[in-house]
């Protein structure tokens, strides 16, 4: 404004009035973000306090969280690795050659026949009939 006008006597009030509607709004907004308060009557102080705590709980438990991932990731490469030996170490049957397989029921558990069933190394549409992943 300038000088020589008159100011409104309530225009303070009122900016101060939004203001600490705001702070209020914020505080409960907060407020309702922490487990701990949710839904209780709890001062300001109180929020604020136990934002810094919730906060720092959940800094840690997002630090626990990291190092279990990058431990699970490391025993994952390593059952990769010992999957791939294992793989290598199978001896591969010859082109024309059948494979034995037990026989599989629609439970996919082994029949209760003594018997196996010969998978023809072929192309077979048999659904019983498992081909163990190799290509035909």
């Amino acid at each position: 404004q300038k000088r020589g006008q008159q100011r409104d006597p309530n225009a303070h009030n009122n900016v101060e009035k939004r203001r600490r509607a705001y702070l209020a709004r914020c505080y409960q907004e907060l407020k309702e973000e922490i487990p701990s308060v949710c839904g209780t009557r709890a001062s300001n102080v109180t929020v604020l306090r136990t934002a810094a705590q919730y906060i720092k709980e959940l800094q840690e438990e997002e630090e626990r969280n990291a190092e279990e991932m990058a431990n699970l990731l490391r025993v994952r490469e390593q059952l990769m690795a010992a999957n791939a030996e294992l793989a290598r170490r199978i001896p591969q049957p010859p082109a024309n050659s059948e494979m034995v397989v037990p026989c599989m029921d629609a439970q996919r558990s082994p029949s209760p026949s003594p018997g196996y069933d010969a998978v023809p190394s072929h192309n077979s549409s048999h659904p019983a009939k498992l081909h163990a992943g190799f290509d035909h």
